[in-house]
């Protein structure tokens, strides 16, 4: 570990039975600058997105995207109340089809967990002098956290969901002209009722918790993003 970056990261390798290695991370603000190296560290962790995705095709045809995470640690006090403890912001980086299915399947605020590699990059400004880091995590799997809400599974064809955007004239789940992810009658993909909870559930979604009662805690903390 050198003195190169904004994060104290700790790392500590645990043996499985298969004899493959496992790490466990801890990352928390260092008031020195330090850096964090590693060939290949997968993480796995659970947050909030934090920012609008951010989708778009490379010249070379390349699909990527990227958000921003804010993991945060919590803990109740003996009167059963939830308080937080410390927020890491993460990038995180999106390549290829999953990029594009996360950037129609995936909104600021909601409850996610993502698995990838994790990088501890640094960034100057030359003009400004200003020197950071940037946690990264490049994910090979992204997926709605089902312990805050429900999610339906729909399968694309290999064209992607752009495509079919622009073969059902820009709605990919039009029940004319085959829209690909079988929407019911309202238009709805989910397949639920038009409440305005993106899953089809009642009318509170149960995404929107208090407080109280999100152990993640983030809610207060995406206006840094703004």
């Amino acid at each position: 570990m050198s003195e190169s970056g904004g994060w104290d990261v700790n790392s500590t390798p645990t043996t499985n039975e298969d004899g493959t290695t496992t790490a466990t991370m801890q990352v928390q603000p260092s008031s020195r600058l330090r850096t964090f190296a590693s060939d290949a560290v997968n993480i796995t962790v659970r947050g909030r997105i934090g920012s609008d995705i951010d989708y778009k095709q490379l010249p070379s045809g390349t699909k990527v995207a990227r958000c921003r995470l804010a993991v945060t640690r919590r803990g109740r006090d003996d009167a059963g109340n939830w308080h937080d403890a410390s927020t890491a912001w993460y990038t995180v980086k999106m390549w290829g089809q999953l990029g594009e299915n996360a950037s129609v399947s995936l909104f600021k605020g909601q409850p996610v967990v993502v698995t990838g590699k994790f990088e501890v990059n640094e960034w100057s400004n030359s003009e400004t002098g200003n020197r950071g880091t940037e946690l990264v995590i490049t994910a090979t799997t992204v997926g709605h956290d089902l312990g805050y809400g429900v999610t339906e599974y729909k399968r694309i064809k290999k064209e992607g969901y752009r495509t079919a955007m622009e073969n059902d004239g820009g709605n990919p789940f039009s029940t004319g002209g085959g829209g690909q992810f079988g929407a019911g009658g309202d238009g709805n993909p989910m397949g639920g009722e038009r409440t305005g909870n993106p899953f089809g559930g009642e009318g509170d979604n149960s995404l929107d918790a208090g407080e109280n009662d999100d152990p993640l805690g983030v809610g207060q903390k995406e206006t840094a993003l703004a």
